[in-house]
């Protein structure tokens, strides 16, 4: 899965699916701060395939996601 929503990357970690998510927002280290690498020690090395309002879609289906996760607030062309 890939993951644009950084309460949403905060919550699969909490629930341990780490290893399912295969991109995340580019932002994700000023939204959620260093504290993210203990819960997610590979976090650094997660592609980061775009963030709230742009995204690089071949690089989103590259690891073949089946599962999107975007903000509400996401602009329509963005999705």
């Amino acid at each position: 899965m890939v993951v644009f929503q950084h309460h949403s990357l905060d919550t699969f970690c909490q629930l341990k699916q780490q290893g399912k998510i295969a991109g995340i927002e580019s932002k994700w280290q000023s939204n959620l701060g260093d504290c993210m690498t203990t819960v997610f020690p590979d976090i650094e090395s997660v592609p980061t395939p775009g963030g709230l309002s742009e995204w690089n879609v071949e690089q989103i289906v590259e690891p073949n996601s089946d599962v999107v996760i975007a903000a509400s607030q996401a602009p329509e062309d963005a999705m």
